[in-house]
């Protein structure tokens, strides 16, 4: 898919471009169907996910799982992440002594990814129970991926698209018990 220059689109320019139903299932179809898949170990985009524990098991599998051998990895200096050095070039920030820049070894993206998701927390969904923490981190993280400005709009339209494909998500299953809570919860 061409990627377009970024333009700014009104919502009445948005129902002129797809006045029914039926234009915009048209591009969403075609976004969904005919686009190239994206790889999600490849392009430098923000995976994350809810864990039961920050052990160093849990940590080092979701990098195995979302890290090609070989890669470079920047952590912080929690113990967890000490064994990463075995399969990765694995480089760590002393947080801990008041270290967060080294030359180009730092966290800033993730603590960005972090930030973006307690702000969305605390000023748009105020609270979120363990329940659906997973969707409110899903939700974040694409906006992470797909918010850069210069990402057309309709750009990012077929993005959400693309990665919710034939999903569904009925009203019946949001509220099915998974488990957790549905107590509210701040952060």
């Amino acid at each position: 898919m061409t990627k377009r220059k970024a333009t700014t689109m009104s919502v009445t320019q948005l129902f002129q471009r797809f006045p029914d139903e039926a234009s915009c299932l048209v591009r969403l179809e075609r976004a969904c169907w005919n686009g190239t898949p994206i790889c999600p170990h490849c392009g430098g985009k923000v995976k994350a996910v809810v864990v039961d524990s920050t052990d160093a098991a849990t940590l080092q599998v979701f990098v195995a799982e979302h890290a090609v051998p070989d890669a470079t990895v920047y952590t912080g200096d929690a113990t967890a992440y000490a064994p990463l050095h075995r399969r990765y070039h694995h480089e760590s920030v002393k947080h801990s002594i008041g270290e967060y820049v080294r030359g180009d070894v730092h966290t800033n993206g993730v603590e960005s990814v972090w930030g973006v998701l307690k702000r969305s927390i605390h000023d748009t969904w105020h609270y979120v129970s363990p329940k659906h923490l997973g969707h409110y981190v899903d939700e974040a993280t694409f906006r992470l991926n797909e918010g850069n400005c210069e990402i057309d709009t309709l750009d990012r339209m077929e993005t959400f698209a693309e990665q919710i494909g034939n999903k569904r998500l009925r009203y019946r299953d949001l509220i099915k018990h998974n488990g957790l809570s549905s107590k509210v919860v701040t952060v």
